[in-house]
């Protein structure tokens, strides 16, 4: 993938690009205008009976209850987390200082677990704070077999590499993000990976860009727009989305669809104006 890419992509071509700094922006000011326009009036709004919403996932019932005794003297102890938390504040700042700024999935998890700690003032407090997190977590992990096996089905039968090729074959130089910011889209319903979507979709579009004469940035690009685009109406991100706010799914859904539709606008603008 490095050598379609013809070496390491800065991130002043990426990231940091002028038209990826300005569809940011565009992007977020036109979800932000568009969601106080979609906001229900005073007289069309309902209260919610049967949901369970934040509050009743923090019910204090639910907590657990320091112990008696010896047990309970440590448990309702802050100098205990916070023992804890600097042990691995030493992990985190040896892990620095053997690899230098570099990040990995293990590296960040353990300093938010090391942040939990120092803030939690006691290890009751900590567990009455997580117990309600995983009852939104334990749902969303339920979601990662089956997307596991779709994602499987996609990628060994080579369904998904298809798509990207003939989408990849459908593009003009100018057209080529485009295409590959749609067919992302498309692509991320039946693998929300984004490294297993662009080890599907980077080969054939690299390809077809270095044909076209596309800059291979641009692809690079669109592959993320069109990943994240969709996961304003995917069912993976909605779950924890419909605990968090205690609302039906057809409410939920019905203003993500309509916020899906105005991100698209500044999100093809982008691609269209930097791919000219």
């Amino acid at each position: 993938m490095q050598e379609m890419l013809g070496g390491l992509l800065p991130v002043s071509r990426t990231t940091l690009a002028p038209f990826n700094l300005v569809a940011i922006v565009a992007t977020l000011a036109s979800v932000a205008l568009a969601a106080t326009f979609l906001g229900p009036r005073d007289r069309d709004s309902e209260p919610i009976a049967d949901a369970e919403g934040p509050d009743a996932l923090l019910a204090p019932e639910e907590a657990p209850r320091a112990r008696p005794g010896l047990a309970g003297a440590v448990q309702g102890r802050r100098w205990v987390t916070a023992t804890f938390g600097l042990l691995v504040v030493a992990y985190v700042a040896h892990w620095f200082h053997e690899h230098g700024a570099r990040l990995d999935l293990n590296i960040v998890n353990w300093t938010f677990l090391a942040a939990c700690l120092l803030l939690a003032r006691s290890p009751v407090e900590l567990a009455g704070a997580l117990a309600p997190a995983g009852r939104i977590v334990v749902l969303v992990l339920l979601q990662y077999p089956i997307y596991g096996g779709i994602m499987g089905m996609m990628l060994d039968t080579g369904f998904a590499a298809q798509i990207a090729a003939l989408a990849a074959q459908t593009g003009s130089a100018e057209t080529l993000p485009l295409v590959a910011f749609l067919s992302a889209g498309v692509i991320n319903f039946f693998i929300p990976s984004g490294g297993a979507q662009w080890a599907v979709q980077g080969p054939a579009f690299l390809e077809a860009a270095k044909t076209l004469g596309t800059d291979p940035a641009l692809i690079v690009m669109a592959v993320a727009y069109g990943d994240q685009w969709t996961n304003l109406i995917h069912p993976f991100v909605a779950i924890p989305l419909l605990l968090l706010t205690g609302l039906p799914a057809r409410k939920v859904l019905a203003y993500s669809f309509l916020l899906f539709l105005v991100a698209g606008v500044p999100l093809v603008a982008a691609l269209f104006v930097a791919s000219l």
